[in-house]
Order: C-alpha cells, then sequence, then structure tokens
C-alpha cells in the first residue's frame, strides 16, 4: 500500500455465522471524509444508519470498528459500503457532489473488501463535510 494512494479496506468477525464486528482501515487521514457522513447523520444516542448499527473510531483516525446487520445473499462488506455510500454521502451530497465524483461512488463494487478513492472525491467530501461542521458549531 502506497503511501499516496487513498485506500479504505474492510474486515469482519463472523460469530455463528453472522457478522459480528466489522473494521475499516484507512491509508491515510484524508479517507475519514468517506467515512464523516456516517457520523454527521448519526448521535451518541442514535448510533444506526442503514446497515451499521454503531460504528466508533478504534485507533487514531486509522481504523474504525462497529457493528453491522447482515442482509442475506449480499456479502457483509456490501452492506457496510452502501450504508455509507447511498444512505450517508449520497442522501446528504447528493445534489452538490460533481458528475465525475458521483460516478465514481457508483462505480464502487460494494462487494469488494479494498477501495482506492481519488483525491478529487476525497477533496471535495471534505469540503462539503467542512460546511456541516460550521454550520452544526455556529449554533
Amino acid at each position: 500500500m502506497g503511501d499516496n494512494k487513498n485506500i479504505i479496506e474492510y474486515a469482519v468477525i463472523y460469530k455463528n455465522g453472522r457478522p459480528e464486528r466489522f473494521f475499516l482501515k484507512a491509508s491515510n487521514n484524508k479517507v475519514f471524509d468517506f467515512i464523516q457522513p456516517y457520523f454527521w447523520l448519526t448521535d451518541i444516542e442514535h448510533t444506526r444508519k442503514g446497515n451499521i448499527l454503531e460504528m466508533d473510531c478504534l485507533f487514531s483516525g486509522e481504523v474504525w470498528q462497529g457493528r453491522q446487520r447482515h442482509g442475506y445473499g449480499y456479502s457483509a462488506a456490501h452492506d457496510v459500503f452502501c450504508t455509507l455510500i447511498y444512505d450517508c454521502i449520497l442522501a446528504l451530497y447528493k445534489n452538490k457532489l460533481s458528475e465525475k465524483s458521483l460516478n465514481e461512488l457508483k462505480s464502487i463494487n460494494t462487494h469488494d473488501k479494498r477501495h482506492e478513492l481519488s483525491d478529487d472525491l476525497l477533496n471535495e467530501l471534505r469540503v462539503l463535510n467542512d460546511e456541516i461542521c460550521a454550520k452544526k458549531w455556529a449554533k
């Protein structure tokens, strides 16, 4: 894994044939901009969004852990990445993202456990995340 690549990887621990805990590992801090929309849509009292029941940081912004619901017939990675892309990112930013970023998000094979994200997408998400942060803390 090169330092200049924006990689997000998924791993899961199964118990009795079902996913018990999942982990997301980022190759660098920029990848957090892909995950942050989940945290804008949830809070301590309401951690559930889509198939993610809860998620928090496990290791200094590089590894997140969580619990998930699993839809039969799909991979466990699919459940988490679909929630991040469709229930979080596109729910917040669908009308604000460029066509290029929308196409990149929609072309992600959510069944894969490893994804490389472009700088353009992450930079665009960072700007949009910063706008929400500024509004949230201005209150």
